[in-house]
């Protein structure tokens, strides 16, 4: 008798994936939703994508990569391992890009939410 594979017939769930791929893709939307709000009306200001327009356009990954740049952060979105965020050449945390871009657009640091770029 063959050996059954037990897991042939499951799929991933969507957040099950993000786990595995490292969240890139997720990430990657809501630095979109973040930025379109953070910066609206103002120069770089990108539209709210979700994850799959993220995976198939280029032209909406390099939308938001624009977003962070008007504001002086580089980010790279890295297959498999979650975005890389930078400010002034140094690698920061996402919830340090989060704060710094918060404070760019001319925000109150005390007033971003805690949970933001977590």
């Amino acid at each position: 008798m063959a050996k059954e594979d037990k897991f042939a017939d499951e799929m991933l769930t969507d957040d099950e994936l993000d786990q595995i791929s490292g969240g890139t893709l997720q990430e990657s939307a809501d630095d979109s939703h973040y930025l379109n709000d953070l910066l609206y009306g103002k120069p770089g200001q990108c539209d709210q994508y979700g994850k799959t327009s993220v995976y198939f356009k280029e032209r909406v990954r390099d939308e938001i990569k624009t977003a962070w740049s008007s504001l002086g952060i580089t980010c790279s979105m890295i297959s498999f391992h979650g975005n890389k965020y930078e400010y002034a050449g140094q690698e920061i945390s996402r919830r340090r890009a989060y704060e710094i871009a918060w404070e760019r657009a001319g925000r109150n640091p005390s007033d971003l939410p805690p949970s933001w770029g977590t």
